[in-house]
C-alpha cells in the first residue's frame, strides 16, 4: 500500500546528446539563503509531522510494538543539489503492465513518461508511472533504488510522489523520498523497485532505513 507523506520512480542511465532539447532536462533549483531556511522550515515541519502521525494513528504503518518504543524516523539531511526542477515528458501510447509487490502481489499500472536530470556530471532517465488501483487519478509514482541501499536505504526502494499537472513541469526533491509502508515490519503490499530504477550512485536526501523496525524484523525472523 503506498502512503502520500507529501511524499514515485525508475532509474537508468541516460547520456545527454549535443543536439537535445535544453527545456527537457530537469535542472537544479537554485536556492539562496532566504529560500533555503523556508524549504527546510516546510521540510522539518512535514518530517514532524509525520513522526506524529506514525506515533498515534490507529492507520500508522508501525505495528503496535514498534509503536511503544518509536521515536522518529531516520533521515539525511536537506541537500538541495538533489532538488530538481523540469518536464515529465509524457509517453503518447503509455503501456500498461503490472507491477510486483513484496507480498508476491501484482498491481495494474501505467508507464506514464519521464524525467531526465544531470547530477555530478552525468546523466540519468527516470520513468515515471501511475499506480491504477489508487483512489488518487492524478498521482504519480517514482520509485528509486540507489548505491546506499540495505547500507542506509530500503532495499525495496524509495519513492517521489508527483501530483499530475497540465503544464508537464515538476519539482522533483529527492530530499522529500520516502519509504513505502512496508519497510517498517508489517505486512504491506508495496511495489517492488524495477531493476531497471537502480541507480548505482548514492543519493544521499530523503529517508533512510528506520534501524529499530530491521533489527524487530531480524528477532522476529530468528523466533527470538
Amino acid at each position: 500500500m503506498i502512503r502520500t507523506f507529501s511524499l514515485l520512480f525508475i532509474f537508468s542511465l541516460f547520456s545527454c546528446k549535443p543536439n537535445q532539447d535544453i527545456n527537457a532536462i530537469a535542472h537544479p533549483v537554485h536556492v539562496d539563503g532566504f529560500m533555503q531556511k523556508k524549504l527546510e522550515t516546510e521540510l522539518m515541519g512535514m518530517r514532524k509531522q509525520k513522526d506524529e502521525y506514525f506515533k498515534t494513528a490507529s492507520e500508522s504503518p508501525l505495528p503496535a510494538h514498534l509503536k511503544q518504543v518509536f521515536t522518529s524516523l531516520e533521515y539525511y539531511s536537506p541537500d538541495w543539489k538533489y532538488r530538481f526542477e523540469g518536464p515529465v515528458i509524457r509517453y503518447p501510447n503509455a503501456a500498461k503492465f503490472q507491477m510486483i509487490t513484496t507480498s508476491g502481489v501484482w498491481r495494474d499500472a501505467l508507464k506514464y513518461g519521464y524525467i531526465t536530470f544531470e547530477l555530478d556530471g552525468k546523466g540519468f532517465k527516470l520513468e515515471v508511472y501511475r499506480l491504477l488501483d489508487l483512489a488518487e487519478k492524478k498521482l504519480l509514482f517514482v520509485p528509486f533504488v540507489d548505491a546506499n541501499v540495505g547500507k542506509e536505504t530500503y532495499s525495496a526502494g524509495r519513492y517521489i510522489d508527483l501530483q499530475e499537472k497540465p503544464d508537464g513541469r515538476y519539482v522533483i526533491d529527492f530530499n522529500t523520498a520516502y519509504n513505502p509502508s512496508c519497510a517498517y515490519g508489517g505486512d504491506f503490499p508495496c511495489p517492488v523497485t524495477p531493476k531497471e530504477n537502480h541507480l548505482p550512485i548514492a543519493i544521499p536526501a530523503g529517508e533512510k532505513i528506520l534501524p529499530l523496525a530491521a533489527a524487530l524484523e531480524r528477532t522476529k525472523v530468528k523466533g527470538v
